[in-house]
């Protein structure tokens, strides 16, 4: 019990911690003189990735790769097939246009690569890892400069508080860290009282966890019938940085694979080119794509568990 409620709390505080980062630093980027459209895509798609990025280095750190692998792709199939799923299930999530399709075609090929890596190398390592940086980095360049007139200008506040938007960006940071350790640690704590690999239960509850601001993001978007169809760049997004960022970065730390990947990973190929297909078949995901897709997120949580 008290390993379950350690993981809660923590989870909860780490969610919390990565809002109030979001928001501080956000605050502090329009006060430096950012741009909207580099605070926008940065700040945003950096904070709903914050979380894995804190807890997969975490447990690198800790030599617990299979807690960061776990939560990578698990977040992925979360984000994918459950949380875009959610969203073609309330109505129809536009895939026409130009800046559409080139997420989608870029999501696809960063999963491509993840696949490649994976059975042609059995590994993920500091080679892999430099070639998602840069892949990473290209990809916020084109956002940021090649894209940047596709954004509307928005006003700031030149009057908030740097100080007070300061010390809330370090309270976060310091809450984050400290929830990020200690849920680690209760995920292998639980795994052990369940007699669940730690991979298998950051991939389905860690997973599901981290994935909570997207989840959010399309329930609040449903309820006060905002447009749905913003949820496809906050995903396809999220889900680039988890795999450009996230899985970049904490292969430095050297990924010893001890479990195959093949069915994540070819899920998340499958509904990458699932995406695609859709795209230019019929242009949106409807209500039969949003039950393929949750039906698919059932079916993960069946196979982790089976």
């Amino acid at each position: 019990m008290n390993h379950f409620l350690i993981f809660v709390v923590s989870l909860i505080g780490l969610l919390l911690s990565s809002n109030f980062v979001l928001e501080s630093s956000e605050k502090i980027g329009k006060k430096l003189g950012f741009s909207p459209l580099t605070i926008g895509i940065f700040f945003i798609g950096f904070g709903t990735s914050l979380p894995e990025l804190i807890v997969s280095h975490l447990a690198c750190l800790e030599g617990r790769q299979a807690i960061s692998l776990g939560n990578i792709l698990g977040s992925n199939i979360s984000n994918t097939a459950l949380i875009l799923g959610i969203a073609a299930l309330v109505q129809n999530v536009n895939l026409k246009g130009d800046i559409q399709f080139k997420q989608i075609v870029f999501h696809l090929f960063i999963t491509l690569m993840l696949a490649g890596f994976y059975f042609f190398f059995k590994t993920f390592n500091p080679i892999t890892g430099t070639i998602f940086l840069v892949c990473f980095v290209l990809y916020m360049w084109k956002i940021i400069f090649a894209d940047s007139g596709v954004v509307e200008e928005v006003e700031f506040n030149s009057d908030e508080n740097m100080i007070k938007a300061g010390g809330v960006l370090f309270i976060g940071l310091v809450l984050m860290f400290v929830s990020g350790k200690y849920l680690v640690s209760s995920i292998s704590d639980l795994g052990r009282l369940l007699g669940i690999s730690d991979y298998i239960i950051s991939a389905i509850v860690l997973a599901f966890g981290t994935s909570a601001p997207e989840l959010f993001t399309t329930i609040i978007a449903t309820i006060k019938n905002k447009d749905v169809n913003l949820i496809l760049g906050n995903i396809l997004g999220s889900n680039v940085f988890n795999l450009c960022l996230v899985l970049g970065t904490t292969s430095f730390y050297k990924y010893n694979i001890t479990q195959p990947l093949d069915f994540e990973i070819g899920v998340l190929v499958i509904m990458s080119l699932y995406i695609l297909t859709m795209n230019f078949f019929k242009g949106h995901l409807a209500r039969k794509s949003g039950l393929v897709l949750v039906a698919i997120y059932g079916y993960s949580i069946f196979h982790w568990l089976s």
